[in-house]
């Protein structure tokens, strides 16, 4: 179990950062200043990283269950849902008529 505790503690922390950095910036309009410029759709981007936060909680508690098959069993397909639809977020960001274009052109 120590080698476990090792491997939780910083997914544990980066979980907790996704999940205020999300919360700021869906409540407040806060984000990272190396996003600002970067960022078109401020709620869009909360979202991704709420979501990118409770990803990484599902691997934690996957992680941290007693039984190895409950885990592989609960963390493997769900962190593999929340990722795939993060991987879609960045098309949602091009303008309507950019759909052939690459970003930044």
């Amino acid at each position: 179990m120590g080698w476990r505790l090792c491997a939780a503690a910083p997914i544990a922390v980066m979980a907790l950062l996704f999940l205020c950095s999300g919360t700021a910036t869906l409540t407040r309009g806060w984000m990272p200043r190396r996003q600002r410029g970067l960022v078109r759709r401020p709620g869009l981007f909360g979202w991704a990283q709420v979501v990118a936060g409770l990803a990484l909680g599902v691997q934690l508690v996957a992680l941290l269950a007693v039984e190895p098959a409950h885990s592989t069993a609960l963390g493997v397909p769900a962190v593999t849902v929340m990722l795939l639809a993060l991987s879609l977020i960045p098309f949602s960001h091009r303008p309507p008529g950019a759909a052939g274009r690459p970003p930044g052109r």
